[in-house]
């Protein structure tokens, strides 16, 4: 059984290898024609946009300018109006939680109230029952020399 190919995701042993991408230049070398300046140049001028090559002769052909930016702007129009959709979803979405968080507050300053209200009452119980039992004690106090009094009369 012999390898015909290249083994999965490299290259069979002993192959040459047919280019090293390492090695790559950013720009045409200085000794290359005018018409590899004059490629690069046309490539790299213009709007983006699609490019396209031509199916005969494999050269480069730009789409002109208008209907490059004509897609450009078509695809620029459906984001924003994509965009414009989630935000509009993300503005109710935060509004309702706004809605709830607001009721929240309600609800928690109207338990505050309450917890409030029967702190005071309860103050004002224990000062009332506080009042009521040295009001008692005063008349224990009062009482002891008459019982006294009732005591010995009775005897």
């Amino acid at each position: 059984m012999s390898l015909v190919g290249p083994l999965w995701g490299g290259q069979r042993e002993g192959a040459p290898m047919t280019c090293d991408k390492s090695k790559r230049r950013a720009s045409p070398l200085p000794e290359a024609g005018p018409s590899k300046w004059a490629w690069e140049e046309q490539a790299m001028a213009g709007p983006p946009g699609p490019t396209m090559y031509s199916p005969t002769s494999g050269a480069l052909v730009e789409q002109s300018a208008r209907e490059s930016w004509s897609i450009t702007e078509a695809f620029l129009r459906r984001r924003a109006e994509e965009l414009e959709r989630l935000l509009a979803t993300c503005g109710e979405e935060v509004r309702r939680v706004e809605e709830e968080r607001d009721r929240f507050w309600r609800e928690l300053d109207e338990a505050r109230k309450e917890r409030d209200l029967a702190h005071r009452d309860k103050d004002i119980a224990m000062g009332t029952a506080m009042e009521q039992l040295l009001q008692l004690q005063e008349l224990q106090v009062r009482m002891r020399p008459l019982e006294a009094r009732a005591e010995a009369a009775e005897q």
